[in-house]
């Protein structure tokens, strides 16, 4: 007899098989170009029956069988150099099948399997591509998954294969051969799944679209998850975690009970087993007896945590030595105590099979009306939806990788996502029910039944033209472009900042005030003043340390900026985003303020004006910088800030 998880394996299978197979994809609109996906079914028939004919395997043109698809001599030698005996076992001197042309539907053989294939048991083998690979082996626990990448489960005869991928915000179909590189002695490179070769293909559709191998070294698990399942992913730096040690464990907790697939990454250092820059598989969470523990896996199968609740430590509690039942290959347990001080990212893909998905590529353009497009969804029944301003991972990937092949950096690309709901369809009565900064996706945010505004607003680049947009619904919505709105992004940072800035002045607070906002990643900054006097101007003076990995919305000069606030007014004087990570936990700014009657601003004796440097000519900078009346709707009471801002 079955057990309950076979027998929804096995209908899960029936139903593939029967193309009944349904997932959100169906559910999915394109607002604007899309991969088409009927070209690639058209493609993929034409290379069928050309092998058919010629009675022969297909081959890719498109991803040649040469040295260049892999790396040249020189570029494996900067990637790999420190491994003395790299030049013997890594480059490949020959491409051959995956799946051997005596190989039958009967062999061992298969492309996946859900009722045999072990869970996470997935390896990296010979390519630095360990984030991927941790990513692969923790959505191995997601069957549906699995299948709503491939069209077909059989293995081809002909070696052809179809491959979806989630890339540049939308699905794409790739067709890859079955050839791959092998070494000198004969050993395959790439990703392996035993007797399963889901993970090598899906390995290999993504250096096709890299590519090269060279393009999916140091690959990140965060675009991975999203290439893989398009679904809302988020980056939790490790550092910012100490501000509340047990917020953060009981989120941890809420995604493993979720079933979330997630991994994580170490710092630059060994520590006690543990690999420098490398990627790690979290299977499970626990807590026991007041004991905090993760189970991870290095996806190489190989080294691992070799200090306390590591599988040969003499000190397990006998209750607990069940946890140590099943381990596979490369898992171990580490306390939560040691996890905080060996790594520094935790990388979780909200997948829920169950939700809806919808995308959207928003442009953005600032005409002259003052207005800009919007997404409107409209929603029939109570629901949650979250909003993820969709990377390119291909760019994220491959173009911040340097000519010495070091580890990427992870860019944090900041949007704004507000939610506004309309009271009437011609009424500009519009209730702000979320408004968020996000790196990648919104928290899930409650819907009651009605009409709502999704405004876009991309912090990196102010002339960035378009952005992809993705919605997941617990229930299904309706998704349209919306008409032009009038543009509040002033409103909504003058708030967040008002609402969880610190306060910088000291004194007659009754009078002026400026707040610094600084996010939980250390990474976005943005400093507003309020003047509240009658008959006084408020001069701030601000200086910075900027270096080039940061974005300031105003140039500098001298690494300073002065603004004089007339009475009744306030203005964001600075927005600021670093690109990568910084090794500090906060971002020094000083700043130096008076109330006075003068209008200009004096520098060294001199007077310069009422802005120095002058607010940009840029249209979406004028309206972040732009001086505005104080005014009772300037703090809109009906705001909800659904935020990781806490």
């Amino acid at each position: 007899m079955n057990s309950p998880q076979e027998e929804e394996l096995l209908e899960l299978i029936e139903k593939y098989n029967e193309d009944k197979y349904c997932t959100n994809m169906n559910w999915t609109i394109f607002l604007g170009d899309h991969e088409n996906e009927k070209e690639a079914n058209e493609k993929f028939k034409s290379i069928l029956e050309d092998c058919q004919r010629s009675k022969s395997a297909f081959i890719d043109k498109e991803f040649p069988h040469e040295p260049k698809s892999y790396m040249t001599f020189d570029e494996q030698s900067k990637v790999y150099g420190k491994y003395e005996s790299w030049k013997t076992w890594l480059f490949p001197k020959i491409w051959r099948r995956i799946t051997p042309p005596s190989t039958d539907v009967s062999s061992s053989l298969s492309v996946y399997n859900p009722l045999t294939f072990t869970a996470y048991e997935v390896f990296q083998r010979k390519v630095g591509d360990c984030g991927l690979v941790a990513a692969l082996s923790a959505i191995s626990t997601k069957p549906e998954v699995i299948m709503n990448i491939f069209d077909s489960l059989q293995l081809s005869k002909y070696g052809v294969y179809k491959v979806k991928l989630f890339v540049d915000g939308q699905w794409k179909t790739i067709i890859i051969d079955d050839y791959f590189p092998y070494t000198t002695d004969g050993i395959r490179i790439g990703a392996t799944s035993g007797y399963q070769i889901w993970a090598a293909l899906i390995e290999k559709a993504l250096v096709k679209e890299c590519g090269n191998y060279k393009g999916i070294h140091g690959f990140q698990s965060l675009s991975a998850f999203s290439a893989l399942t398009g679904s809302p992913v988020l980056l939790i730096p490790v550092a910012k975690m100490f501000n509340n040690l047990r917020k953060y464990w009981k989120t941890l907790m809420e995604f493993r009970n979720n079933q979330y697939p997630m991994a994580c990454g170490t710092l630059n250092r060994e520590v006690n087993g543990i690999l420098p820059q490398h990627a790690y598989t979290i299977m499970d969470i626990v807590e026991r007896d007041g004991h905090k523990l993760l189970l991870l896996r290095n996806p190489s199968g190989g080294s691992v945590w070799t200090r306390n609740w590591s599988k040969e430590w003499e000190w397990w509690p006998e209750n607990m030595k069940d946890l140590l039942e099943g381990m596979i290959r490369g898992s171990f347990w580490i306390s939560w105590d040691d996890f905080l001080n060996v790594f520094c990212s935790i990388y979780v893909c909200r997948h829920r099979s169950n939700w809806f998905a919808y995308y959207a590529k928003l442009v953005l353009k600032y005409p002259e009306d003052d207005a800009f497009p919007a997404i409107d969804i409209k929603v029939t029944e109570k629901c949650m939806v979250c909003i993820s301003a969709v990377d390119d991972w291909i760019s994220r990937e491959v173009l911040l990788k340097t000519v010495e092949f070091q580890m990427p950096k992870y860019v944090q690309r900041y949007s704004w996502i507000a939610v506004h709901k309309i009271n009437g369809i011609f009424s500009d009565n519009k209730k702000v029910v979320a408004c968020e900064i996000i790196n990648d996706s919104t928290q899930d945010i409650d819907l009651e039944p009605g009409i709502y505004t999704i405004t876009v607003i991309y912090l990196n680049d102010w002339s960035l033209d378009k952005r992809d947009i993705s919605i997941h619904s617990s229930r299904p919505i309706s998704v349209n472009e919306g008409f032009s709105r009038t543009r509040k992004d002033s409103v909504h940072i003058k708030y967040i900042v008002d609402k969880f800035g610190q306060e910088i002045v000291k004194e007659q607070k009754d009078k002026m005030s400026i707040k610094k906002y600084t996010d939980n990643n250390f990474t976005f900054i943005a400093v507003v003043a309020w003047n509240f006097t009658y008959d006084q101007f408020l001069h701030a003076h601000l200086r910075y340390s900027i270096t080039d990995e940061q974005f300031v919305s105003r140039s500098l000069e001298d690494k300073q900026t002065v603004d004089v606030i007339p009475p009744r007014r306030h203005q964001v004087l600075v927005v600021i985003n670093l690109e990568a990570m910084p090794e500090i936990v906060d971002f020094p700014i000083d700043i130096d303020y008076k109330l006075s009657k003068d209008v200009d601003a004096t520098i060294n004796g001199i007077k310069r004006g009422c802005h120095l440097p002058e607010i940009s000519s840029s249209r979406f900078l004028e309206y972040v910088h732009r001086e505005e009346i104080i005014s009772l709707d300037d703090f809109i009471p009906e705001i909800e800030v659904l935020s990781k801002l806490n």
